[in-house]
């Protein structure tokens, strides 16, 4: 379920998005069903979504913050935290 969108055209109520299973490479997002994500995607032609980096593309929900995995660096923008009600 999509909760907010802070860039971009709202894509509604829920998304397709493809990624490498977890575990099956050596650069794989580690998603868990029913967590909440932070998720940073590239739309393809056919209507679904993809990371636009494995490890710099997903930022886990915890207590209202975006946490960033161990090996990424990247901080998401104030604008784009506003925009998702979530605090770094």
């Amino acid at each position: 379920m999509v909760a907010a969108t802070a860039k971009g055209a709202d894509p509604g109520r829920t998304v397709e998005v493809s990624y490498t299973t977890p575990g099956s490479g050596p650069e794989t997002a580690d998603l868990t069903e029913g967590k909440e994500y932070v998720l940073l995607l590239d739309a393809q032609d056919d209507g679904r979504f993809t990371l636009v980096n494995t490890t710099q593309g997903v930022y886990e929900v915890n207590g209202g913050r975006a946490v960033a995995g161990a090996d990424n660096d990247v901080t998401l923008s104030t604008g784009v935290l506003k925009a998702l009600r979530l605090t770094s």
